[in-house]
């Protein structure tokens, strides 16, 4: 039977994304974000989660940042 506390903690997570990303710049937050969300929602293991979520964060960071020269926040990182 389903429960509501998987999908909340994902969304939470994702609020708290949004909010956090100004302070704690994009690295970080991407980061600590993917792990929160690999942890609660899919139910993998910790090297995994580490490897994708760092994975991720660096090919997010390289499209935007370098390629597309998004400006991204830096955060406290400044």
């Amino acid at each position: 039977e389903g429960t509501w506390s998987r999908p909340l903690l994902g969304v939470g997570a994702f609020i708290l994304y949004a909010f956090l990303i100004e302070y704690a710049g994009f690295l970080i937050t991407t980061f600590v974000f993917l792990v929160l969300w690999l942890w609660v929602i899919e139910k993998i293991n910790w090297f995994r989660i580490m490897a994708v979520s760092v994975a991720v964060t660096v090919v997010l960071y390289l499209i935007f940042g370098y390629f597309l020269e998004v400006p991204l926040p830096a955060g406290f990182l400044e």
